[in-house]
């Protein structure tokens, strides 16, 4: 039987609207950052391969924060999407009724708030050399930085961080 992943944000783009709404001059190298460590974490602590996780179903389904596709690249791991939205300046502008929007569907999940804004608060106290340095020290991300600066593997994200990092 296939696993089903099921998406607590169904589009990256709420949690880019999201973070914009905890710091509007967030650059967006800390919002590549913050999406991929959120991602991990996130995975890592709710995901059906944490051990100590106790739901039903636990080999079918996985929660996963929101559909990802992290690259590795010299400035650590991005998604290419928002990459490109925001090098077209599709961040830049933000209407208040965007990022509102964006508050409403993450307040939806009380829990899911409140991990996103402690984590928030957590990754941005850190400079953004710091963030590279602790990125790039991945193995997922070092392994895709020497296949061609490849897709990294979500399910290898996650098994890390649960490894290392819980």
């Amino acid at each position: 039987m296939s696993k089903k992943s099921v998406y607590i944000i169904e589009d990256v783009d709420i949690l880019v609207k999201y973070l914009y709404s905890l710091d509007r001059e967030i650059t967006n190298m800390t919002v590549q950052h913050c999406l991929y460590f959120l991602f991990a974490y996130y995975g890592a602590l709710y995901s059906s391969k944490n051990p100590n996780l106790e739901v039903e179903n636990k080999g079918n389904i996985d929660s996963l924060l929101f559909p990802a596709e992290f690259k590795s690249w010299k400035g650590g791991s991005r998604i290419e999407k928002v990459f490109l939205a925001d090098k077209e300046g599709m961040y830049e502008d933000l209407e208040e009724s965007e990022i509102q929007q964006a508050v409403v569907e993450v307040s939806k999940h009380k829990e899911l708030k409140e991990f996103l804004d402690e984590m928030f608060r957590q990754i941005t106290s850190f400079g953004g050399f710091q963030l590279l340095e602790r990125n790039i020290q991945d193995k997922v991300w070092q392994d895709a930085y020497l296949d061609n600066q490849a897709i990294m593997d979500n399910e290898q994200i996650i098994e890390e961080y649960i490894v290392r990092y819980l």
